[in-house]
């Protein structure tokens, strides 16, 4: 049993017997993970009020050098973005200020709207003077932004949730 989990976590034997010498092999390679702050709750289908931005929990993913270094992320409520996110989904974002043009077509993104509610839509360019913010699930309209709208966050990376 000792040499099995030893082999199979890459961990040396005598530290797990004795607590003598280095945890791990000397060949093995760490994951380098950070803790990205869940802030909201975001509506998939319909809007999530918010109050104050606060941090509900972290979610620990793998380090990655691409990513830009502040993020955060959200959890997906509803049903708007199915097949493409799902129900208490985890979307980690970066923040966005800028004019929403400048986003590539089709990217998922956050948005708030007039009231303050955060949602989860697709953004789609119809034209260079035309957006609107889409669900993949054809069962919900688009949305036609207007000034109150604000694009918060681009999404760069789904945690899906598995329920067992």
């Amino acid at each position: 049993v000792l040499s099995h989990i030893a082999k199979t976590f890459n961990v040396n034997p005598d530290w797990l017997l004795k607590g003598e010498g280095s945890m791990f092999n000397s060949n093995a390679k760490l994951v380098d993970t950070i803790d990205v702050p869940v802030v909201a709750k975001v509506g998939a289908g319909y809007p999530v009020e918010q109050g104050d931005v606060e941090i509900r929990r972290y979610i620990t993913i793998k380090a990655d050098e691409s990513l830009p270094k502040k993020i955060f992320a959200v959890e997906v409520q509803g049903a708007s973005m199915e097949p493409t996110l799902y129900e208490d989904d985890v979307v980690i974002a970066k923040p966005f200020f800028g004019n929403p043009f400048e986003i590539p077509n089709g990217k998922i993104i956050i948005v708030k709207n007039q009231y303050g509610e955060l949602l989860i839509k697709r953004l789609k360019k119809l034209s260079d003077d035309t957006l609107v913010f889409a669900s993949d699930n054809p069962s919900y309209e688009p949305i036609i932004p207007n000034s109150e709208h604000a694009v918060v966050g681009i999404a760069l990376n789904v945690v899906k949730v598995v329920k067992l």
